[in-house]
Parts: structure tokens; sequence; C-alpha cells
């Protein structure tokens, strides 16, 4: 009798075990659309869900056993949507972008964080990206024979996020190359109209942008020169202190 019994539930538990698995699968898809199987799946896949997650569930397993995909899909769809999004980026809370200005840059130089740089460039801006002359170019007046020696062509600076890059790649240039005249003057203090200023990185690298390393030089050192180079002065008192 003993394996007669044995013998039926062979037979019977396949079918049995058949049966809850249509079951399962009949009732997850009836609760999710399958329409929106395909985004589902890739919501799982881009929200970081491991296919060893899919296989801890039963009803995923059953579904994968089955290959019925229609189910499978199902599921994907109510794990991905069960995943908390991040924050959206466009909150109320958040403050309002200024379309006129070109996004935040990288700083190009150790030390000195992205808004410090960012200062230093909105501080040396005196013209409209538009700005175009014979010698000069852009919202910082690059000088087009300069740009010659960057190996950069004054023709593709046609924005401000181009310029940007250019004006990055001069000065860390002029950093490199005009090291001697930093140590020399880095530090040290400068008599404008009475009034003394501590010289900074930032505003040595102004000075040099705006007037070239040899005429730096001579600014920093004779005050006659400081008078008879306004527009240079100018630079310094803006750029100066920022980094």
């Amino acid at each position: 009798m003993q394996w007669i019994l044995a013998a039926a539930l062979m037979i019977l538990y396949p079918l049995i075990r058949m049966s809850r698995r249509q079951k399962t699968i009949s009732q997850i898809s009836g609760r999710v659309d399958p329409t929106l199987h395909l985004k589902a799946l890739n919501r799982v896949i881009t929200s970081g869900v491991t296919p060893q997650r899919w296989l801890v569930n039963e009803a995923m397993r059953e579904a994968f056993d089955m290959k019925d995909w229609r189910a499978l899909s199902a599921i994907a769809g109510s794990i991905a949507f069960e995943t908390q999004s991040p924050p959206s980026e466009t909150s109320d809370d958040a403050p309002p972008i200024d379309a006129s200005k070109p996004p935040p840059s990288s700083s190009p130089f150790e030390g000195v964080d992205e808004q410090e740089w960012s200062e230093f460039l909105d501080r040396f801006k005196t013209k409209e990206p538009s700005f175009k002359t014979e010698r000069a170019v852009g919202a910082y007046h690059h000088n087009v024979e300069r740009l010659n020696q960057l190996d950069i062509d004054p023709a593709t600076l046609s924005d401000e996020s181009s310029q940007r890059a250019a004006i990055a790649k001069d000065l860390v240039e002029y950093r490199r190359s005009e090291r001697k005249l930093i140590d020399d003057f880095g530090g040290d203090q400068v008599d404008i109209e009475g009034q003394v200023h501590p010289i900074t990185i930032s505003g040595i690298l102004g000075v040099i942008k705006a007037a070239g390393p040899r005429n730096a030089r001579q600014w920093f050192k004779d005050p006659a020169d400081r008078e008879a180079h306004p527009h240079t002065t100018e630079t310094f008192l803006r750029t100066n202190g920022v980094f």
C-alpha cells in the first residue's frame, strides 16, 4: 500500500506544482499592466537591481521556469516602480538657474576650488562673448597672437564655455612659465593711490593676462607704470584676492 501511495504522489506532485505556478503567475500578471514591461525592465537595470534579487522572489522563479515572459516582465515592473527615484534637481527649493551665465567651470589649479575659479573669471570678464577684433576675441579679450602660441584657433571660440577653456589653458601655461615672477611678487604688497594691497596669485595672473609677463613685472615694480596703465591697475584690483 505504501509504495502505491508513493507512486501516486510522484505522479500527482508535478501536476499540483504546475497548478500552483499557473495560479501565482496569473495573480501577478493581473495586478501589473504588462504594457509597461519593457520600460520596467529598463528601469530595473538602470536602478541597480541585480538578477540575484529577481531570483529570490518565488513568483519570479516560477515565471522563469515556465518561460512566461509576460509575467516575468510584469514582476520586473513591480520591482522597478517600487525603487525610490533620486530627488529631482529642479525641486521648488532649488535656486533659479541664470541662463545668461555659462555653467561653472572646473578649476585648473590645485588648491583653487570651482567657486573661486568662477569668481575670478567673472571678475576678469570685460566683453561679451561675441566680441571680436583683428587682435582680440571673446569675453576675456583673448589676444589672437597668444592664442596661436597656445595652438588655439580663434575661430573655435564661438561661445563663453570655449573661451573659459581657453583662458584656463592660457593661465596654466603662464603659471608654469612665469613661476619666478609669481614667486618674486606673491605675498608682497603694492601701493595703489596710497592704499596698500597684499598681492595674491589671482592678482598676478590677472596682470599677466592683461599686460603680458614683461609688462606685468614692470607694473609691480614701478608706481609710475601703475599710473600710466590704468587698465592693468583696474584688472589687478578686480582679480586680486580671489585666491
